[in-house]
């Protein structure tokens, strides 16, 4: 199976759902059904990323390259006691490759080419530098011309970008109980055109969806695309058709960091440090459509900054009584600003104001919108910039006791306290956010106490468990976009979101049979989420104030399920494995957003207090949370002339259907989609050379993911959704040599 970087590892994972939608602001990691809804500065995300015990902010930095990746780990649930800053819904755990004294002078080198203009080369080498300090560098180099064809003609095609990386590690083991990595990294990776289309809606969708207030937008909307040469229905939903106006992402990452261990007698001193500094350009036409209209735009710099400091105590693990304990600090210091021009007096048709005929004659002052100076003279402007501070220290604990010889009990702990401070400012060019919210500054501190333990009980070659666990995730802060937020008038009326806290019960089943020719896992879960963060309607019945979208606690999110594996090696020739996921999860306690035309339609709306139409969620399903995910791979392995040792492998993967947005909407649904992948490895009997032969998509089944409505007019020309590269099939090859 050809895995080019940790996102394609994920793919395999059936408890993990991963999307992406070109902009990596936006990209969603669910764990058990259980994600972060909103993509605004000031929300953690509920599933955590962890890289050689250092805590990433947001799950936009999955999406770097590692270079040599050893291990990656998924930790379902609540994950407090011994990993940094706490989870809600789980972690993904990534451990890298170090440094070694006794391999000597070895390395790797790999390049790959595939369908699409798509090319990689990793590199990394290990060298002694003397009998007690060890060197290690890792590069990478990928470009891609892209997979999604491109409608207009001289534009590039969709998924189109470049990125680089380097790392290096110095280990310095200057006594036999001491040991000293450092390490320090930068990278870069470009996305010129992101993999979006617009999904295949007829016309009619496209009326009924944009009914009532919208149907003034949508008959502009049409006219605009007619103009820009691209008529309606939309029968090309495997084409994009964005223009190269500005760069979709633009991601550089710079960090360092440093790892001490110290061994005295039977406990372990640890110390592990780190610093990142994580810059993301984002860029995107405001209308989300093809035309190119530079004014038009949703674009910003974001900014991640972390400091994290940990001191622990480890006991060996071959003690009836093994223990882990330490302290905890964790600086992150979270920056966007966002400038979002729009014409929406030109896009609500202001009357006795004709739509543009062309392009050439498209002026947003003449529809009357703001006037401003500079180079968007009439478009509505919000220039706005808003930083999250977040410091997080904690004390943390976990035992283990040997109770007898087949039954070990574990209890753990982490009581943290964690102060927030939001900052929110506007810029000069600015003339629509000052009328909805002033500057201001805020802050929130919160402390909690998080427990885990449980009970491991050994019968033979099998191991059952029992565990309980809890979690929790600080407030939430509103960026300050001003329309979604116009009831605020101020600091005195503006408080985040109180925080997410979570409970899970696990009761499960794993071990060895056969004498280990089968290996298997069972694991049935309940996790509650309570103080869900999401951008919600605020509504009370008994209180007749208006109601408003905001971002506040919607709920309760309730997930149970079932989780099974099971691996099977025959011989020497052959090996099956597969992996099953069934989860439930939804909304347990009322939750109101606003009604679309499919709730109307289906009578599932209310009144809210000043007559605002809204549905209530409760039972329904959550963003990125199928009912079903499924992994599976037979292989088999011969030899072959030479000494060359052959292996075929067929992977399959498939995912139920979900919903991508809060709202259940059927143009918002991602379809179910079943996926097989085809391999053939070549390898010389020492692994020292190797040759992969891959088929992604063997079946060429043409799938897509995250439907979602357009950044600025939503329902104007139906939902865009993300191409993957392997929407259809595609070949490449990887060649590996090691020394």
């Amino acid at each position: 199976m050809a895995l080019s970087d940790v996102v394609s590892v994920v793919e395999h994972l059936p408890a993990i759902s991963f999307q992406q939608t070109g902009d990596p602001r936006t990209d969603m990691l669910s764990i058990r059904g259980i994600a972060t809804l909103a993509n605004i500065p000031g929300v953690e995300p509920d599933a955590a990323i962890v890289i050689d015990g250092e805590t990433l902010a947001r799950n936009a930095q999955l999406d770097m390259n590692l270079g040599d990746i050893k291990r990656v780990e998924l930790l379902e649930g609540p994950q407090g006691t011994l990993f940094g800053k706490n989870a809600v819904a789980g972690m993904l755990n990534i451990v890298t490759t170090a440094p070694s004294l006794s391999d000597g002078l070895s390395g790797k080198v790999s390049a790959g080419i595939a369908e699409y203009g798509d090319y990689r080369l990793k590199a990394g080498i290990n060298v002694p530098l003397s009998p007690t300090v060890a060197a290690m560098v890792n590069g990478y180099w990928a470009q891609t011309d892209g997979w999604v064809p491109n409608a207009n003609a001289g534009q590039p095609n969709g998924g189109k970008g470049h990125g680089w990386g380097v790392r290096g590690q110095l280990l310095w083991e200057p006594a036999s109980n001491l040991e000293v990595l450092l390490r320090v990294e930068g990278s870069r990776k470009v996305v010129a055109m992101p993999s979006t289309v617009l999904v295949n809606l007829t016309q009619a969708d496209v009326d009924q969806a944009g009914g009532g207030a919208n149907t003034a937008m949508t008959a502009w909307y049409n006219n605009f695309l007619k103009i820009s040469g691209i008529t309606l229905p939309l029968v090309n939903n495997n084409h994009t058709y964005l223009n190269e106006d500005r760069v979709n992402a633009d991601a550089r990452n710079f960090a360092f960091s440093g790892k001490v261990t110290y061994s005295l007698g039977s406990v372990k001193l640890i110390y592990n440090g780190s610093y990142r500094n994580y810059r993301l350009n984002s860029n995107d036409n405001e209308l989300g459509i093809p035309v190119n209209l530079a004014p038009l735009m949703y674009a910003g710099p974001s900014n991640y900054k972390t400091t994290q400091h940990e001191l622990r105590i480890e006991s060996d693990s071959d003690q009836k009584l093994r223990y882990t304990g330490g302290l905890f600090y964790y600086h992150l210091n979270d920056y966007r600003r966002e400038t979002d021009v729009q014409c929406w007096n030109a896009m609500y048709s202001v009357p006795n104001v004709p739509a543009p005929t062309s392009l050439a004659n498209f002026n947003c002052a003449s529809y009357g919108g703001p006037v401003s100076n500079g180079p968007y003279n009439g478009y509505n402007i919000e220039d706005y910039a808003s930083s999250v501070v977040t410091d997080n220290y904690a004390v943390f604990g976990q035992a283990e006791y040997d109770l007898t010889h087949n039954l070990t009990a574990f209890v753990g702990g982490r009581y943290l306290t964690e102060k927030q401070t939001m900052t929110y400012q506007t810029f000069a060019d600015d003339n629509e956010g000052p009328a909805y919210l002033t500057p201001f500054s805020a802050s929130a501190t919160h402390s909690h106490f998080i427990d885990r333990e449980g009970l491991r009980f050994k019968a033979g070659d099998a191991t059952f468990f029992a565990t309980h666990s809890t979690g929790f995730k600080g407030v939430a802060w509103d960026n300050g976009g001003g329309k979604n937020i116009s009831e605020f008038v101020g600091p005195s009326a503006f408080a985040p979101a109180p925080p997410e806290v979570s409970r899970q019960f696990e009761i499960g089943v794993k071990g060895d049979a056969l004498d280990r020719k089968i290996s298997y896992g069972l694991t049935l879960f309940d996790l509650r989420v309570h103080n869900y963060q999401a951008r919600v309607n605020f509504f009370d019945p008994s209180n007749p104030a208006p109601t408003v979208q905001r971002l506040q606690n919607a709920g309760t999110l309730g997930s149970d399920g079932v989780e099974a594996r099971i691996d099977f090696r025959p011989d020497n020739h052959w090996a099956f494995g597969t992996s099953v996921n069934w989860i439930h999860a939804r909304f347990t306690s009322d939750t109101y957003i606003a009604c679309n035309s499919y709730a109307v339609a289906m009578g599932a709306c209310i009144a809210g207090a000043d007559g605002q139409m809204l549905q209530n969620l409760k039972g329904q399903a959550p963003t990125n949370a199928p009912k079903f995910s499924a992994d599976a791979n037979v292989q088999y392995a011969f030899a072959g002339p030479g000494g060359l040792e052959n292996s075929v492998r067929l992977d399959f993967r498939h995912r139920a259907s979900q919903n991508n947005t809060i709202s259940p909407d059927p143009f918002e649904i991602q379809p179910a989609y079943s996926i097989f992948d085809l391999s053939y490895n070549l390898h010389s009997s020492d692994q020292r050379y190797s040759l992969t032969l891959y088929v992604k998509n063997l079946m060429d089944k043409f799938y897509y993911q995250r439907p979602f409505e357009p950044a600025g007019i939503g329902w104007g020309a139906g939902e865009n959704a993300v191409l993957p590269m392997d929407y259809k099939r595609y070949f490449g090859a990887v060649f590996t040599s090691k020394f």
